[in-house]
């Protein structure tokens, strides 16, 4: 194992029960060690998975653990599961507009316009029955949205990789923005995706994701069509909400190469119905008023009525081009949905930090570093020579 300057362990080097010359002639119990016979039998079970990762993350700060060496591919798309993302492709017409220019990138706001879904196989079920008729046709309401993209665009010549951020459900994009300053101060395209849907009550869930998920299957259509961009190098890196709808698109969207799911899980009726988030539990608590139910019975309502889960399309997602992060005090997205998403998607490679879901706002130094380590090496791009200093 490796234990780096910032307190994080990383993958191993050494083979299976050997030992470096400098660890035979010392006999200090290192961190490392601790990490390493931790993840031994935290691979053969002798220990609950969230007790040994608080092991590991107390006395190294954050644990990160390489994919599972017997992963041998994800299965195969079955073809109504791709359905549910199928998108009007990108029409050619955007605008564009020069917000702020700085000597490393030139941020730009992008619209793409008209973008329009009409589902003939568009079902009610995912909608609360209250509060939703259909139309005389049977169709889907027809949606006309303007996607809106933050692009930061590297200063440089030539076809850029390209990152697309996803924000968290609150939509702002100040988190998103440190990534997205840092990624292009080191040659990438960073593209932040403004949120196009709010949660409201929990209705319509499965609406909103399907929107949410063509919205940036409609912008990756936009980046194969922009001549200085490498529709053939791009990266997803999805945080909370972001991550979530993440994995929808990693298992939906063949184009994108490299993938980051932060702080993201399964079962979402589960994790409606116990997060701490604020806006959700305001929602959560009006529909409560209004239908006189129960935490119960309101879980078992959303049980019913979501049919889209992170944790169906998880097997479908790539282990070898995905990185999840997950902390392990999660209260906003449970951490042991975030273990269990993990393990339907192949265990790929994983930070776990010592923290919650506000206060991974400390790991961002760590996670902006091996996040760009990551995208460098799925994407095949050179790291630079000469690291830039730390945006915030």
């Amino acid at each position: 194992m490796i234990f780096s300057s910032a307190g994080n362990v990383t993958a191993g080097i050494n083979p299976p029960g050997t030992v470096s010359p400098e660890r035979k002639s010392s006999r200090t119990f290192s961190s490392e060690m601790c990490c390493e016979h931790g993840r031994q039998r935290y691979k053969r079970g002798g220990i609950r998975p969230a007790v040994i990762l608080i092991f590991l993350t107390a006395i190294c700060g954050c644990a990160h653990l390489p994919m599972d060496g017997q992963y041998s591919g994800p299965d195969t798309l079955p073809v109504e599961l791709s359905r549910e993302f199928t998108h009007r492709k990108f029409s050619g017409e955007f605008k564009e507009r020069i917000v702020e220019s700085t000597p490393r990138y030139t941020l730009k706001e992008i619209t793409l316009h008209a973008i329009t879904e009409t589902r003939n196989d568009f079902k009610f079920s995912d909608t609360h029955p209250r509060k939703n008729t259909p139309s005389s046709s049977g169709k889907a309401p027809v949606v006309n949205e303007s996607v809106v993209v933050s692009w930061y665009h590297p200063r440089g010549k030539g076809a850029m990789p390209v990152i697309i951020l996803l924000p968290a459900l609150a939509g702002r994009n100040i988190f998103t923005g440190y990534f997205a300053r840092h990624y292009a101060s080191r040659g990438y395209a960073a593209l932040i995706v403004h949120r196009i849907n709010r949660l409201k009550n929990f209705i319509g869930i499965d609406r909103g994701i399907r929107d949410s998920v063509r919205a940036v299957r409609v912008v990756v259509d936009w980046v194969a069509a922009m001549p200085e961009l490498d529709s053939g190098r791009i990266g997803v890196f999805g945080i909370s909400m972001g991550g979530i709808e993440g994995v929808f698109l990693t298992a939906v969207e063949r184009r994108i190469k490299a993938s980051v799911i932060a702080l993201g899980a399964g079962d979402l009726p589960f994790l409606l119905v116990h997060t701490d988030e604020k806006r959700i539990r305001r929602a959560r608590e009006t529909r409560m008023t209004e239908e006189r139910i129960t935490l119960g019975e309101l879980q078992r309502e959303l049980e019913r009525e979501i049919r889209l889960d992170p944790g169906d399309f998880a097997p479908y997602c790539d282990a070898r081009s995905t990185m999840m992060i997950l902390a392990v005090f999660d209260r906003t997205i449970s951490f042991e949905k975030g273990l269990a998403l993990r393990r339907k998607m192949g265990t790929p490679e994983t930070i776990y930090i010592l923290s919650g879901h506000r206060t991974a706002f400390f790991y961002i130094p760590y996670v902006k570093r091996a996040s760009m380590d990551f995208f460098n090496r799925k994407l095949a791009v050179p790291p630079p020579s000469i690291p830039g200093p730390c945006e915030n």
